[in-house]
């Protein structure tokens, strides 16, 4: 009788430890699961977070490039010397960004003569084509339109003939002829400007380019070509 007794407050004993033991693993689990769900939400806010940013808030980047050759002509009208750049301007922001002005500052190594050109005007393929001279005054007529702001939208890009016209009227001319020119090309955009808060905050400048442009020998004909309108190619020197 006794024996009988002893073994069932034993049974007791175990059963109560099995119960205490179950309620903590259950709490573990709770525990676990609670937490599971924190991060999983955490998890998706950052995600919705880095989409917004990447979808709406990312701040224009605007980038230019040019290519392995530009042109060098005159314009008869002014006897401007123009360089033309065939350029590509990238935006990998998700906001649109506008570029305001291009600016390029040439240096004539021959020299050391320096000239500032500012984008004046666009022109298509019509440009290069065999021109049209006014019949009364012979002076050389290309297509062409008046530089004005380039809107470039969020993750697009830009591509276009642009002439660069001197800032101001030089009476010594920049090109001769053969030789290197080194050039620094910035753009001005919206997204330099913005100086307010949240765009501030993301704010990237653009970052100018340099490069050198190589004439080769010119032909002796170089400067009744160049005087009526024609170009000339020059080549970007690797670096």
């Amino acid at each position: 009788m006794f024996k009988s007794k002893r073994l069932i407050g034993n049974e007791i004993t175990n059963d109560a430890g099995e119960v205490a033991h179950d309620q903590t693993e259950s709490k573990k689990r709770k525990g676990r699961t609670e937490w599971t769900s924190v991060i999983l939400s955490l998890s998706a806010l950052l995600i919705s977070a880095v989409s917004l940013y990447q979808t709406v808030l990312k701040q224009a980047n605007l980038k230019l490039f040019v290519p392995e050759t530009i042109s060098y002509t005159r314009d008869a009208e002014g006897n401007y010397e123009v360089f033309i750049l065939p350029l590509t301007i990238t935006n990998s922001g998700a906001q649109d960004g506008v570029v305001s002005s291009l600016k390029l500052v040439g240096t004539n190594n021959q020299t050391g003569k320096k000239l500032i050109f500012k984008a004046s005007y666009f022109v298509k393929a019509e440009y290069f084509m065999t021109p049209n001279s006014n019949v009364q005054t012979g002076i050389v007529q290309r297509p062409k339109e008046p530089y004005s702001p380039i809107p470039v939208a969020g993750y697009s890009a830009f591509g276009g003939n642009i002439l660069f016209y001197p800032e101001k009227p030089s009476k010594k001319s920049f090109m001769p002829g053969e030789g290197e020119y080194d050039f620094v090309l910035t753009l001005k955009s919206s997204a330099d400007e913005q100086n307010s808060f949240p765009g501030s905050f993301w704010k990237k400048e653009s970052k100018p380019i340099k490069f050198t442009a190589v004439s080769g020998k010119v032909a002796s004909f170089f400067p009744g070509w160049i005087r009526v309108g024609n170009t000339w190619r020059l080549s970007i020197k690797d670096k």
